[in-house]
Order: C-alpha cells, then structure tokens, then sequence
C-alpha cells in the first residue's frame, strides 16, 4: 500500500476513536440517550476502519515479501555487442589457414637468393622453416620470420657459382618442426651453413613446396 495513503486512514481512524469519546463523555456529562447512540456509532466506524488498515497493511507486506517472477530460460535477452561477439568466437573459434607460397611462383625464374614468402598460420608448438632440394638432396636454409603478411626467408641459397647449377630447378620447401627438432636444425644449420645435405630430424614435416627455375 502507499505510505501516504496508509497514514490518511491511520490519522482518519483516530480522529473517529476521538469523536467517539468526546460523544461519550458528553453522554455521561447530559445522560442523552441519542449522543450515546451516534457516539457507539462512530466509535464502532473508527474501530472497524482501524482493523481495515491493519489488514490491509499486512497483505500488501506479503505481497511485497513474495518471490518475483523469473525469466523463462527461453526467454533470456540476446547478448548484444561485443559480448555477444565474444561468446561467437569462443564457441565457434577460428579454421587455421593452411600455408602456401606467395614468393615465388611455380616454374618462376629467380636468381640464386630468392626472398621466399608465405602466408597461412603455423600450428602452436611448431617453427617453420625453409629447405631447398637439389634432386634427392635436402638443404636446410633457415627458420622464417613472421611478418604483417605472413612469413618470410630473405635468401635462400639455390645451388653454387658454377654454371652447371644456372637452369636447373630446384624446390623450396617448408618444413615444421616440434621443439626436438628445431634444437636440431639449428645446430644443423650453424654446422653446414646451407651448403651441406641433411636428413630431416624426427620431430620435423614438410609442409608446401614450390618449384622453380634458376636463372643465372
């Protein structure tokens, strides 16, 4: 109920009870039997409003006491913004993109230290790096480094100075390597400096490859 409202009745009912005996007493004070019956009258109004207010008083504390209505599940409000975009990528997540060459293209003809560039992601655990084969021969180059637009190897080596290495093709390769087999590679690479073949180590996969052309 409202609290003004509440205190209206509480004030209207007391001033009846006071009517009520001011009639009463003047009743004693002139024995009139007609004051006596107005002021049983008013009295029985005051007592009846009082009860009145009390009950109602009571049930509006119970109805203020009662639990709210929840929200069906079903009918939860929708995320919205960047909370809502959130929750999407958490549960649907994000498809690696395979690795390709970007630089240089297949059958392409570069000179003896081509830039090799690629884009796509590198599995989590792993590091990427660059080989060269010359007919069975594998030549370990280097790890790539990460770039704004993906990856790259400044300089590859594709064969000697001789002539007889201008003209043949040779295949870039990208190999991925887990932390056993990337400790490998570097000892690997500091000891043979690209000039020498080795074996993959255990730990190490090839990934894509490009063939190309050397031209001088």
């Amino acid at each position: 109920m409202n609290a003004d409202l509440f205190a209206d009745i509480a004030v209207w009912c007391c001033t009846a009870i006071i009517i009520g005996l001011l009639l009463l007493w003047l009743i004693i004070r002139t024995h009139t039997h007609a004051f006596a019956i107005l002021g049983a009258f008013v009295g029985v109004l005051g007592v009846c409003a009082t009860v009145a207010s009390i009950a109602i008083a009571h049930s509006d504390a119970a109805l203020n006491a009662s639990p709210q209505a929840s929200t069906p599940p079903g009918d939860a409000a929708p995320a919205t913004g960047a909370s809502s975009a959130s929750s999407t990528t958490e549960t649907t997540g994000t498809k690696p993109s395979p690795l390709k060459f970007t630089g240089p293209t297949p059958n392409e003809r570069v000179g003896k230290n081509p830039l090799v560039t690629l884009n796509g992601d590198v599995p989590e655990g792993r590091r990427l790096w660059i080989f060269v084969r010359s007919g069975q021969e594998l030549f370990v180059q280097g790890p790539a480094e990460e770039t704004l637009q993906g990856w790259s190897f400044d300089g590859v080596t594709l064969g000697g100075d001789t002539k007889a290495d201008i003209g043949l093709p040779y295949t870039i390769m990208a190999v991925l390597a887990d932390n056993q087999a990337d400790a490998k590679l570097l000892d690997l690479a500091d000891k043979t400096a690209g000039d020498k073949p080795v074996h993959l180590p255990q730990g190490a996969t090839t990934g894509p490859k490009v063939i190309v052309l050397r031209e001088e």
